[in-house]
């Protein structure tokens, strides 16, 4: 009887320090080490850790959804489990702005064929004279793309684990520690901007053997863990920092056909256009790309007029001519921006 009592207790304490160290790995804080300008290369990096789950720190949606494409990220760290920590890195984030509901996202597995053949995830490659003609590819007006650089994970062990699938649950501490770089590229301007974050998480009661089977990024098992929390504080904080330049930037949109006095855009329910929105339409012509370098530095562009929305389908809307200059004709390609 006294066995049994002695058993029950000990499961009870057990339990007790799993949730503890739950709670305690939420703590959270949030600093900016810095941001610089590298020669049209915008840089800066993020330390700390956040809340797991929030993203409040994102402004309101103004003007219709923009496009993001989330690449593959490379794994340049020597973890070895169950599941690719870039990949899932990349997963994780796309599944993030997503829920966000601010932006139209485009996961790894639908553009991997695309960024394969360019290259993108090429080590330390600048991918600007590039990004343009990818993103039309893609029909996104942003990319993102990186790598985790840094994975560090300790457990301090005083004894007494007992195992339940896929965690040893004992006395102990676990701390992991997460880095990744971030690469943003707007594709319509060619500017890239990276952004290095940091995510730090400590458990009491719990350690993770990620090479057990019952393992995969995303599930319930790894958000548990000490590197699942560090994964999503830095995934939290590369939404804020990635998804506020993306809300703030110019959205840009494209006439797919003129027909008659009937102008079709690549814009409908999906990016929140609405029958009476006004657009400003422009020509564009010859890019103006640096002749050594080969980056994309403007287009020449031809202002034409406005046209109005009318008809709103989920990908389309129709729109018709508002106020054109004299002689001027909208064409398939020309761009659309709010003004």
């Amino acid at each position: 009887m006294w066995r049994f009592f002695y058993t029950r207790t000990l499961l009870v304490l057990l339990i007790g320090m799993v949730a503890l160290g739950v709670a305690c790995s939420r703590a959270a804080a949030l600093s900016v080490i810095g941001e610089e300008d590298t020669g049209g290369r915008k840089t800066g990096t993020i330390k700390g850790h956040v809340e797991e789950g929030d993203e409040s720190g994102l402004p309101p949606l103004k003007g219709p959804k923009k496009t993001v494409a989330v690449g593959a990220f490379e794994n340049k760290t020597d973890f070895k489990g169950q599941f690719h920590l870039g990949e899932g890195f990349s997963d994780m984030m796309a599944s993030a702005l997503d829920r966000t509901e601010r932006f139209i996202v485009i996961n790894r597995s639908a553009i991997e064929d695309v960024l394969e053949e360019q290259d993108f995830a090429a080590s330390d490659r600048t991918v600007t004279s590039t990004a343009a003609t990818t993103g039309k590819l893609l029909n996104a007006q942003f990319l993102i793309i990186g790598a985790v650089t840094e994975y560090e994970e300790t457990t301090q062990d005083t004894g007494g684990a007992v195992r339940i699938k896929g965690f040893d649950v004992g006395a102990r501490v676990t701390k992991s520690h997460i880095a990744v770089v971030l690469r943003m590229i707007d594709t319509t301007s060619g500017e890239e901007f990276t952004q290095r974050v940091e995510g730090s998480a400590q458990t009491t009661g719990v350690a993770a053997d990620y090479n057990d089977a019952d393992w995969g990024i995303g599930g319930q098992h790894f958000q548990k863990s000490p590197l699942g929390r560090a994964v999503q504080n830095a995934i939290d904080q590369g939404v804020v920092l990635l998804g506020t330049r993306i809300l703030d930037a110019k959205w840009e949109g494209k006439v797919v056909m003129a027909n008659g006095d009937k102008i079709y855009i690549n814009a409908g329910e999906r990016e929140g256009i609405q029958v009476g929105d006004t657009f400003t339409v422009y020509h564009r012509g010859e890019e103006l790309r640096d002749p050594d370098t080969g980056e994309l530095l403007d287009f020449i562009e031809e202002k034409l007029g406005t046209i109005s929305v009318v008809t709103v389908k989920e990908k389309v809307s129709i729109c018709i001519e508002e106020e054109l200059k004299e002689g001027a004709e909208i064409e398939k390609g020309d761009v659309l921006r709010i003004e």
